[in-house]
């Protein structure tokens, strides 16, 4: 039998070794399995302060990124390439968003909120965050929340509950932004789709008593599809959708909550 030559060995050593390098570098830190659908929409939970920060304090250092900009900071984070996942799952969501960036950028650069002359504005942290989340719907679906819609009404908490106010964001915002969800991304791959916005609420006879609130918002793209389309009522939809809120009494956590439409 022909021997092999020492650089020859050492060649197919390291050809063998190389794959499970590389795997073991990409989890060092993290893990690379994508975060669950509550968990997507919890992370926007943290962009709450902030919103308080910009629309109750006036902070000149916190920003508010309209839709359009968005495209910018994820061309920053795309430039970047992850040698290993710095938060749970950044691997394979930093695949997922440069597989859709098409889409993304298309989405972002025409999103507005229905009935307002002005780009949708969001919320988060470039250093951390993106406004749009890849995640499992119990741990197989791949699924798509846009993150950290950010809009400036606040509700009066003597009128409404935190139910009440969660059910009238998703009717103003959340449903006629669907569209834009289902136009961009028209492929199957991707089984579920949602939103978060962060939103006020307030005591109107008490100027100091403004706080944010959150409400998340996912269903199956199929649902979504036939709701865009006129297919399904607003009822049907509600009925199979999840939703989430973060009250102003919560920090940085979600329940998931069952609401009805009036």
């Amino acid at each position: 039998m022909k021997r092999l030559s020492f650089s020859r060995c050492l060649l197919l050593l390291v050809c063998i070794i190389q794959p499970y390098c590389i795997q073991a570098q990409e989890t060092t830190k993290h893990g690379n399995n994508l975060i669950s659908a509550k968990d997507a929409i919890t992370v926007s939970t943290f962009n709450k302060i902030t919103w308080e920060s910009i629309y109750l304090y006036h902070d000149p250092k916190c920003r508010i990124i309209p839709a359009k900009y968005v495209i910018h900071d994820i061309e920053e984070y795309l430039s970047k390439v992850p040698k290993e996942s710095e938060y749970e799952g950044h691997i394979k969501e930093y695949n997922l968003i440069k597989k859709f960036r098409v889409n993304i950028d298309s989405l972002f650069s025409d999103f507005s909120i229905i009935g307002n002359d002005e780009p949708g504005t969001f919320i988060y942290n470039l250093g951390t965050f993106l406004p749009i989340k890849f995640s499992l719907y119990q741990d197989t679906a791949l699924s798509m929340v846009i993150n950290g819609l950010a809009v400036p009404t606040s509700y009066n908490t003597l009128r409404s509950t935190s139910r009440e106010r969660a059910t009238q964001v998703i009717e103003s915002y959340i449903l006629p932004s669907l569209h834009y969800l289902t136009y961009n991304f028209k492929t199957n791959e991707i089984k579920y789709m949602g939103m978060t916005v962060i939103y006020g609420s307030k005591d109107f006879s008490d100027d100091n008593s403004g706080k944010s609130e959150l409400v998340g918002f996912i269903a199956r793209q199929s649902l979504i599809k036939k709701f865009v389309k006129g297919d399904i009522t607003e009822e049907e939809l509600f009925e199979k959708a999840d939703i989430y809120i973060s009250d102003r009494d919560m920090s940085y956590d979600v329940k998931k909550v069952k609401l009805t439409l009036k």
